[in-house]
């Protein structure tokens, strides 16, 4: 899995924004950075990019997403019930993500399915 985050300016081919692993933990309200895992970074209208990311911690695992924005993590929901490692993701639309899981498992999400609630 990826371990971290880099947007790039096309103009110059340089990265401008380097948010590394310990960010994401941290931006998804995880305390063990070496368990966090990225499954996909996609564009939300107005809103920047939204980041998906989970934790493989033994009996604490989760996927989550995020706000990237001033050049931080910012955390957003938690994708409640999933069970196995998510190793993709894409975004249909601004209501609308589909996860992929390491057990072959597909699930799609709506903004009604997401815990919206702040994770503390």
């Amino acid at each position: 899995h990826t371990e971290s985050v880099q947007l790039w300016r096309t103009d110059d081919c340089s990265a401008h924004t380097t948010l590394d692993r310990d960010t994401v933990c941290h931006g998804i309200r995880r305390t063990v950075s070496d368990y966090t895992y990225i499954a996909g970074l996609h564009q939300a209208h107005d809103q920047g990019l939204t980041l998906v990311a989970g934790s493989t911690c033994p009996g604490h695992t989760c996927v989550r997403l995020g706000q990237i924005r001033n050049k931080k993590v910012k955390p957003m929901s938690l994708l409640e019930g999933v069970s196995h490692v998510t190793t993709c993701s894409a975004s249909v639309s601004d209501q609308c993500l589909v996860t992929g899981a390491e057990n072959g498992a597909i699930t799609v999400w709506s903004d009604s399915d997401v815990n919206i609630s702040d994770l503390k």
